[in-house]
């Protein structure tokens, strides 16, 4: 999960029957924790970079928040590799590009006619809205 404190734009980002989904709300103005299984999640300021901390069974999974030329990167580390998600706006649509080892995948959340459209791969994952 990434949230904008303030921002109250929360993106979380899931595996869901081996399918990554990255499901965008909005949440407002209120720091939300994500306790949901056996997995929570915990927003912090760490020297100016917002870090949330994923803990699980077995294991903590630290993402790093960051500005970086008006682009905002989020760096998803753990054991083995680093995931890398940039959120940034074109045209008025919130492009989230998904960067991992052997490819790229590209979400993209706009909306259409008052209604959160989530496309992932050109196909619509999610409507959130009425």
């Amino acid at each position: 999960m990434v949230e904008w404190v303030g921002g109250v734009m929360v993106v979380r980002v899931e595996w869901v029957g081996g399918v990554m989904v990255v499901r965008v709300e909005w949440v407002g103005g209120v720091r939300v924790e994500w306790v949901g299984g056996v997995m929570v999640v915990r927003v912090e300021w760490v020297g100016g970079v917002m870090v949330v901390r994923v803990e699980w069974v077995g294991g903590v999974m630290v993402v790093m928040v960051e500005w970086v030329g008006g682009v905002m990167v989020v760096r998803v580390e753990w054991v083995g590799g680093v995931m890398v998600v940039r959120v940034e706006w074109v045209g008025g649509v919130m492009v989230v590009m998904v960067e991992w080892v052997g490819g790229v995948m590209v979400v993209r959340v706009e909306w259409v006619g008052g209604v959160m459209v989530v496309m992932v791969g050109g196909v619509m994952v999610e409507w959130v809205g009425g």
